[in-house]
């Protein structure tokens, strides 16, 4: 793909490809500020015609008529008018600034290197457009590559050991979001907004839950300046969410894996999702009711707010599959709230751990006889192992509530395995709630709960040996 750079001395223009002489492609300078004007081809063919018909004599060409197809010719190939008039022309329809159609000095319009934006330094002048290549190193297609990258690390794994990379990343945008403009800044908030929740989502993972909090505020923060409804919705539904597993887990789950409910955190947790509701799309309300409904269910105090809950939770059925979800598991990420948006298997997973929580599990267990039947095509990859493994917690909890407990110890001893190598400690920390049940029970003596009992202890062991 041809690399585009950012124009003007705050990168406040592009990106638009680089043509040999050091300027901008002027078609897609073009293309860029009719789309942002809301002008379609067959108005912009109109309006430039008659403004060439209504020129001088001496000034007005043969033709004034054109259509909408000879306008995207124009833009694709890059085939601007040389002549100065038809140019102003131009420029007065969409609003470019001359300097963009070279209708002033190139160097008015290099933008400053990256260097010199992150340093503050002054822009030194250059006499030459290839110069330009030394001048426009910001090239965000690799901050964007990287992103993506570390999003499908973090979905099929962890994305923690590289955690360091990725709050420098954050540093060196924060500091070009302060010294840029226009479209350079906007296209760096939307990436700080993808690393903050990348960094919020990890430090959830591992329950450092101030820190979680502080990048979700970040990413709040940045997308009110976006303006965006549709990101600012899922910014606050994801803040939410840190809300939720704090107000779930307490602050000492950590150290020594057992969980206290935190009733604060879980009502500040009803706030975000309330505001984001009515900014969301239908997949992203669809999540939202069933986090929701899985927070009444904790804070339930009477038969009435278990009915609640089951209502905030079949509620969100209603919007499964209710919008076309994007193929890019990216895309779904920012927009939609989750990898794969809200599928019907999202639906019956999130469904059971609600069911869970008002104390339903033998209803739990029937969904996920549900989930069992659902079509392969439906399912996620075999390679999403925490997503399946968070399954498995969900279901030694069933299990275990409904005094299953053989079962209950194979799920919890399978998710186990697996969480405990991608340390996930926020899928952790139920199981370890579940084992002490078990420890408990009847089947308290079998050498499966034992095993399983060691196992938990050993891991816990030196956070705790860390605290004494």
């Amino acid at each position: 793909m041809e690399q585009r750079y950012y124009f003007g001395k705050l990168g406040e223009y592009g990106p638009y490809r680089k043509q040999i002489n050091g300027w901008p492609h002027e078609g897609d300078v073009m293309r860029d500020f009719r789309e942002k004007q809301g002008i379609s081809p067959e108005m912009m063919a109109h309006r430039y015609g008659e403004a060439l018909a209504n020129l001088g004599e001496q000034e007005r060409p043969a033709k004034t008529q054109f259509t909408s197809r000879w306008i995207c010719k124009m833009e694709a190939e890059n085939q601007i008018p040389m002549d100065f008039t038809r140019r102003r022309i131009l420029i007065n329809i969409l609003g470019i600034p001359p300097a963009l159609l070279g209708l002033t000095s190139l160097e008015e319009i290099l933008p400053r290197s990256l260097a010199e934006i992150l340093s503050g330094e002054a822009a030194t002048p250059h006499s030459a457009p290839t110069a330009l290549k030394d001048h426009s190193p910001i090239n965000l297609d690799t901050y964007t590559t990287q992103i993506r990258i570390f999003w499908m690390l973090n979905e099929t794994s962890q994305a923690y050991h590289v955690l360091d990379l990725v709050r420098a990343t954050i540093e060196h945008l924060e500091t070009l979001e302060k010294q840029s403009a226009g479209n350079l800044q906007r296209n760096v908030r939307e990436l700080l907004y993808s690393y903050y929740r990348l960094v919020c989502r990890v430090y959830r993972d591992r329950m450092e839950f101030p820190s979680a909090y502080h990048y979700a505020n970040l990413a709040v923060r940045v997308t009110k300046y976006l303006e965006r409804n549709d990101l600012i919705a899922t910014a606050l539904y994801a803040r939410g969410v840190v809300r939720l597993a704090w107000g779930e887990h307490g602050n000492k789950v950590v150290s020594n894996g057992m969980s206290e409910l935190n009733h604060e955190k879980l009502k500040e947790a009803l706030g975000d999702f309330d505001r984001a509701f009515p900014l969301a799309g239908p997949q992203l309300q669809g999540l939202i009711l069933l986090s929701k409904s899985n927070v009444q269910g904790f804070l339930r105090a009477s038969a009435t707010d278990i009915t609640i809950a089951a209502r905030t939770m079949d509620r969100a059925g209603k919007f499964v599959w209710t919008e076309e979800k994007s193929p890019d598991f990216y895309s779904n990420i920012l927009q939609h709230g989750a990898a794969h948006g809200l599928s019907e298997e999202q639906y019956l997973v999130e469904s059971a751990m609600t069911l869970n929580a008002i104390g339903r599990s033998d209803l739990a267990i029937e969904t996920f006889e549900t989930l069992e039947r659902l079509d392969a095509k439906k399912r996620r990859g075999k390679d999403q192992t925490r997503h399946y493994a968070r399954i498995e917690v969900v279901e030694a909890k069933a299990y275990l509530q409904t005094k299953e407990y053989a079962l209950a110890t194979y799920k919890a001893t399978s998710a186990f395995l697996v969480l405990r190598d991608i340390y996930s400690l926020e899928n952790i920390a139920p199981l370890q709630t579940i084992t002490n049940s078990l420890l408990e029970s009847p089947y308290r003596n079998q050498k499966e709960v034992k095993k399983l009992a060691q196992m938990l202890t050993s891991f816990y062991q030196p956070s705790r040996e860390k605290k004494q």
